[in-house]
């Protein structure tokens, strides 16, 4: 099954990646779905994005173990 990197940027503006399979899988490992989550095809193209938009990536985390 593929993983994907999601991004999030908070009200801070400081940012999240996590490697999820999907939006499932990130809920039941208890991110925080209050957040505007977007899929991105791999973490490098998420880390891009957030040097794109100039925020700073605050944590990266891999959920795939849930």
């Amino acid at each position: 099954m593929k993983t994907y990197a999601y991004l999030a940027i908070n009200d801070n503006n400081e940012g999240f990646i996590c490697e999820a399979f999907n939006k499932k899988q990130m809920k039941r490992a208890g991110m925080n779905m209050k957040l505007d989550w977007s899929r991105y095809e791999s973490s490098e193209k998420a880390e891009n994005e957030l040097k794109c938009s100039n925020v700073e990536l605050k944590r990266s985390s891999s959920v795939t173990e849930f």
